[in-house]
């Protein structure tokens, strides 16, 4: 990933049709994933381009089980500043 010349950073977070059926069920996922990101952004990397891709087994996870584990994948990314 290459920074970007603006001082912040952009997320697009994407749920398919694959891992959530219903709408209401990729929202509410959609909605949780950004709950999080927002929650976390002070400690990311700022100027890049954030995509994330929900896999199927998210939809089985609660807010507090998804939040530690979207957690572990920016570390282990090392996308958090210590």
């Amino acid at each position: 990933m290459e920074p970007r010349a603006l001082p912040e950073s952009s997320w697009a977070v994407v749920v398919g049709v694959k891992v959530a059926r219903l709408a209401k069920d990729r929202n509410l996922l959609k909605r949780r994933l950004r709950t999080i990101l927002r929650e976390l952004a002070p400690a990311v990397k700022k100027n890049y381009y954030y995509l994330i891709f929900l896999r199927p087994g998210a939809r089985k996870l609660d807010f507090s089980q998804l939040k530690l584990e979207v957690e572990q994948i920016f570390k282990k990314a090392r996308l958090i500043i210590q």
